[in-house]
């Protein structure tokens, strides 16, 4: 899996899809609440979201780079950077968020849940469809 961009974001999408649909009052509580954290504990957990924020944009610059990806605005508009991490921020939430609406009577089961969230990020990090 290591080097391969597609292989990387479908792990991190799973993980997170995974995450947030089973432990969803958790979920909601650890994402909504953070913020009142205050000193040592409010910096760990945000040391914590950027080192997973700067994973996942390593990962969309990589597959950039190989040409898996065409990332929005990297055609001038923004450095691939920029565009990376904004992607990233992008798919994260959107997964984290999950939480929100997902629940255990959704005619879903968490594998086509992930498809599903995996299809989306792949198309956020402008990945060629999959045949």
């Amino acid at each position: 899996m290591a080097g391969d961009p597609i292989a990387e974001l479908t792990a991190i999408v799973e993980v997170y899809v995974a995450r947030h649909s089973h432990h969803r009052d958790t979920a909601r509580v650890a994402n909504r609440e953070f913020d009142l954290l205050t000193g040592e504990w409010h910096e760990e957990v945000v040391a914590i979201r950027r080192r997973l924020r700067d994973r996942l944009t390593d990962v969309l610059v990589a597959g950039q780079q190989t040409g898996v990806f065409h990332l929005p605005g990297t055609d001038g508009a923004s450095p691939v950077g920029t565009a990376a991490n904004v992607t990233a921020i992008t798919i994260l939430d959107m997964c984290i968020h999950l939480s929100e609406w997902f629940h255990d009577r959704r005619p879903l089961s968490l594998a086509e849940l992930q498809h599903l969230y995996v299809e989306m990020a792949l198309r956020l990090a402008g990945a060629a469809r999959r045949g």
